[in-house]
């Protein structure tokens, strides 16, 4: 889950990934075997779900992999899947992060629930509402556009004190929190990841504000 598998090789199979009877979820999984001779991105019995293929080669994956709700290069049945472009910020120096206006933002399966304190590979939130329409939809690939970390309650990029007054107006008052922080989300103060704002994410937000110190 949440995994960027990019750049790998192999003669024959599964350049990326290969495997039998797994489940990815949340992965971007791109340029591996681009060489003519490399096997396929993702060889196997796998179930992908929320993902990235993109760039691989000779194919995207084996005929045996069920896939959905993901963004697969040159088209894949199955249920939620696109195929285009994933627009990365800079795929040549290795960035594979989602550009502004990616057709792959807000656009995973509607009903993902994600697990309790689940994060992106920044470690920010997964979900989040990257589009700005008003619906949080997790996205396709390893990548949470727009999200912010856990505890960075003034959405700022940062953890540091600045956040401690937001902090306390979320864990006291959702509601004047959400007026006063219309960009960010109360949840980003559920810091136990226990899917509520209480005095259990207190100990823990000390913990993330003095860990640089």
């Amino acid at each position: 889950m949440n995994c960027l598998i990019a750049r790998n090789f192999a003669p024959s199979m599964g350049s990326g990934i290969f495997a039998s009877d797994a489940f990815i979820s949340g992965c971007t999984i791109v340029d591996n075997g681009y060489s003519e001779f490399g096997g396929d991105g993702v060889e196997g019995s796998v179930e992908i779900h929320n993902s990235i293929l993109w760039g691989n080669g000779p194919s995207q994956a084996s005929s045996d992999a069920t896939i959905s709700y993901s963004d697969v290069q040159g088209g894949w049945p199955g249920s939620g899947n696109i195929s285009a472009d994933p627009l990365f910020v800079d795929p040549a120096a290795g960035d594979y992060h989602l550009l502004a206006g990616s057709p792959c933002i807000d656009t995973g399966d509607p009903a993902y629930v994600p697990l309790p304190g689940e994060v992106d590979l920044d470690g920010q939130r997964r979900v989040w509402d990257g589009n700005g329409d008003g619906l949080s939809y997790v996205d396709m690939g390893v990548d949470e556009y727009g999200s912010f970390f856990y505890g960075d309650l003034n959405c700022d990029g940062s953890i540091d004190f600045g956040d401690i007054n937001p902090y306390v107006l979320a864990l006291t008052d959702p509601a004047a929190y959400g007026t006063t922080f219309p960009e960010c989300d109360v949840l980003n103060a559920d810091i136990n990841g226990d899917g509520t704002v209480d005095f259990g994410d207190i100990n823990p937000f000390v913990a993330l504000l003095t860990a640089g110190s």
